[in-house]
Parts: C-alpha cells; sequence; structure tokens
C-alpha cells in the first residue's frame, strides 16, 4: 500500500461562521485546511512557501485592498 498524501486548501473567506463551516467540511474529508480572513493574509501565506498548496478556495468580495480576484492574480503572476 503506498502513502497517501494529504493535500491543503488554502480558505479565503471573510465571514467567520462561514470560514468555519467551510473548513470543517473539508477537514472532514481528509484535506488539511490553512484559513486566511483576508487576500492579503492568504499571500502572506502563499510568499512564505513554508506549506505546499494544493488548491486555493476564496470568496470573491472581500473587504480590504485586494478582493478574491485581485489574489487570484497575484497567485497567477508568483506561482
Amino acid at each position: 500500500m503506498g502513502v497517501l498524501k494529504q493535500h491543503t486548501i488554502l480558505l479565503v473567506e471573510d465571514e467567520p461562521l462561514i470560514r468555519m463551516d467551510i473548513a470543517f467540511q473539508l477537514r472532514q474529508r481528509g484535506f488539511a485546511v490553512i484559513e486566511a480572513a483576508r487576500a492579503t493574509e492568504a499571500i502572506d501565506v502563499l510568499a512564505t512557501r513554508a506549506i505546499p498548496i494544493s488548491l486555493v478556495l476564496t470568496d470573491v468580495q472581500m473587504p480590504g485592498e485586494m478582493d478574491g480576484l485581485d489574489l487570484l492574480r497575484w497567485t497567477r503572476e508568483h506561482h
């Protein structure tokens, strides 16, 4: 039997209850989840490259300097 690799999802959602619920559901399905409340927090995680991220799951409309589409653009440029 081979070793299964656990995929890590970066979940970006500004609404805490929604973020908690989605993170719970993903963890129940075997994913590791890193949570971020804003796009800038997500960029901090991605920029460190300390943990390989398999998928970024983001809200589109978020408060702050960047929204989900800005995060998508940044991710495409840097990863």
